[in-house]
């Protein structure tokens, strides 16, 4: 083998090792986001979800967006906002649209922001997820 092949040879075995052991990834942990509605149907109406209470939080300054196939994360407004002390509630619209979006599997995140362009901005400004919403 020739010399000049070893270099890249390591270089490819030092990537190999970062993304194959996972003990040495991070992760970024999110509150857990429950989705409370039950028998959601094929059709736009508002949700209910919970999380634990988080100290300090504003939750009016917080929104639901959901993540559908590749379209746009979907950006709503928390509606009902109630808070106890083991549990914080809200409602959200779920804008339903059979041929554009909500089919198959819809996730929902809890997060800081009005606007997102992507899924990865929703990532990076996400408080509590995923909440899992499937039709059809």
């Amino acid at each position: 083998m020739p010399s000049n092949l070893s270099p890249p040879t390591c270089q490819l075995k030092a990537q190999l090792y970062r993304v194959f052991h996972p003990t040495e990834l991070e992760f970024q942990h999110f509150k857990t986001l429950t989705v409370e509605s039950t028998d959601i149907n094929a059709k736009s109406g508002t949700l209910e979800f919970s999380i634990t209470p988080i100290s300090g939080m504003d939750y009016t300054t917080l929104s639901l967006v959901y993540v559908n196939q590749q379209n746009t994360p979907v950006v709503e407004k928390l509606q009902d906002i109630g808070i106890s002390s083991d549990k914080v509630t809200f409602k959200a619209l779920l804008p339903y649209n059979g041929t554009t979006f909500g089919n198959g599997l819809t996730i929902a995140a809890l997060a800081s922001g009005k606007t997102f362009a992507n899924v990865n901005d929703v990532t990076k400004a996400t408080i509590a997820g995923p909440g899992l919403i499937e039709i059809n």
